[in-house]
């Protein structure tokens, strides 16, 4: 580090170096002291970041002045009464005030109070007995045929499989808890292993579903893709999703860029992506939306940190043609030719005077290696100008949505996966969690009961997936 007289010296001799890393160090504080006061609100960073001992970031949501609670026209839903009862019970007075003994006096009058609760756990054997039979004619001996879930001779059902992958992978419980829940619940006793093994065969009965999910978000005519970290063996991964509507797809792969999407589906896709402009996305072949949310968000934190007005306008002018593009939604209608035009007349505008209170940084005084730091205001104003189609695409487009909150909604298990587990053991479980937890978003979406579904796949019948 240098002392005052080295500095002295130093500016005697080359003051315009020591001009050009004032300026520098300047900036670099300043990119500091921004770092420190980003949160969930006015960045892409997660709430989970959020500092608990500062005040809780401020929402970007508007008041609607709709009270909470469920709105008019919400279908509520409410416990309804059972035509039939598995058990009836009479509950009769045995005798009077008075004295007066009741039991053969006749009803004057009843009503019915019925308790809706859950079987005792039970466990069901079945046996499977396969039969021989000596041909009468030419006495050779026919053997019937098992059935697919009993390959050997004692074997757990595929209701239990599917019990146990629901419970690992959907509501992420440890391998030793679900072991002591099972037999806590239904009276079984089955070892780590034995679940590992009911994991495994989960897994690979789910091929065929995934292998229909990739089609038909092939055919899909708007797709969501995004991805977040996670940890395989300690070492840091990525969880990537494609999405659309009700179809869910998830791929755990150890790259983040080009190498992991192009084991995606949307690797060749020609329809409609909305992401968040990761730069490995740009280069795919599709038509581009770009997430508006997340650029709202960036254009908060450049208001509140860098003191930007025009990032404020940009802001509340996409929040309005959001709102606009929602009402126009309800009543089948769509943005006119001029609307489109004074959309991006206006949206050019807001750019202009970005760039009019951000001029491009000056070429340093003494001439050094590598590009000029252009700083995080004039990079926003740069992508909002470059990418202006991917950015409005949800107003030219009604099927294209203003965010990708689609994608984001997928990976959001994961995170809390995460949180429970800390890492998966190996690249395999890691696998093993994606497609099983993918099927089971996508059949949930579709209103179909999960654990039946996973008891379907098992004995070889899995849902398939048609286009949307």
């Amino acid at each position: 580090m240098l002392n005052r007289d080295d500095l002295i010296k130093l500016l005697e001799q080359d003051p315009l170096s020591i001009i050009d890393t004032v300026l520098l160090l300047q900036q670099r504080i300043l990119d500091l002291e921004q770092r420190l006061n980003l949160n969930s609100e006015n960045s892409s960073k997660p709430s989970s970041t959020n500092n608990p001992w500062k005040p809780k970031p401020k929402s970007l949501r508007e008041k609607t002045g709709k009270k909470s609670g469920g709105q008019l026209g919400h279908r509520g839903t409410t416990i309804t009464r059972r035509e039939k009862a598995d058990i009836e019970t009479h509950h009769r007075p045995d005798k009077c005030e008075c004295g007066c003994i009741l039991t053969d006096v006749p009803v004057h009058k009843s009503e019915t109070r019925q308790v809706i609760d859950i079987p005792l756990p039970a466990e069901i054997v079945t046996n499977h007995i396969i039969e021989t039979v000596i041909c009468p004619n030419c006495r050779k001996k026919n053997r019937g045929i098992p059935p697919a879930e009993a390959p050997a001779a004692i074997q757990y059902g595929y209701r239990l499989c599917a019990k146990v992958a629901d419970l690992s992978v959907n509501q992420m419980i440890a391998t030793e808890r679900i072991a002591q829940y099972i037999q806590d619940h239904h009276g079984i006793e089955v070892s780590e292993g034995t679940i590992d093994s009911m994991l495994n065969k989960t897994y690979t009965s789910l091929e065929s579903h995934e292998v229909a999910l990739r089609e038909a978000l092939m055919a899909a005519s708007v797709v969501h893709s995004d991805e977040t970290g996670v940890r395989v063996e300690g070492k840091l991964h990525w969880e990537h999703t494609v999405s659309s509507g009700p179809l869910t797809l998830l791929v755990i792969h150890k790259k983040r860029g080009g190498e992991a999407i192009t084991t995606l589906p949307i690797a060749d896709y020609k329809g409609v992506l909305v992401h968040d402009c990761w730069p490995p996305y740009n280069n795919l072949p599709a038509t581009h939306a770009l997430c508006g949310e997340h650029i709202c968000r960036e254009l908060q934190g450049c208001f509140e940190l860098g003191n930007q007005p025009w990032a404020k306008c940009m802001r509340d002018f996409l929040y309005e043609q959001n709102r606009l593009a929602h009402e126009f939604r309800l009543v089948n209608e769509w943005f006119s030719q001029d609307q489109r035009a004074t959309i991006r007349q206006r949206y050019r505008e807001i750019i202009a005077n970005g760039y009019a209170i951000n001029p491009p940084p000056e070429a340093p005084l003494k001439p050094r290696r590598g590009r000029v730091a252009r700083g995080k205001t004039l990079c926003l104003l740069d992508r909002l100008l470059n990418y202006e189609d991917p950015v409005l695409l949800f107003t030219e487009r009604s099927d294209v949505p203003f965010t990708n909150n689609r994608a984001e909604q997928a990976l959001r298990l994961t995170k809390v996966k995460m949180k429970v587990s800390g890492t998966f053991r190996s690249q395999q479980g890691a696998d093993r969690y994606a497609r099983i937890r993918a099927f089971s978003s996508t059949v949930k979406s579709y209103g179909l009961n999960i654990l039946n579904c996973l008891r379907d796949a098992l004995e070889g019948n899995p849902f398939l997936p048609q286009s949307i």
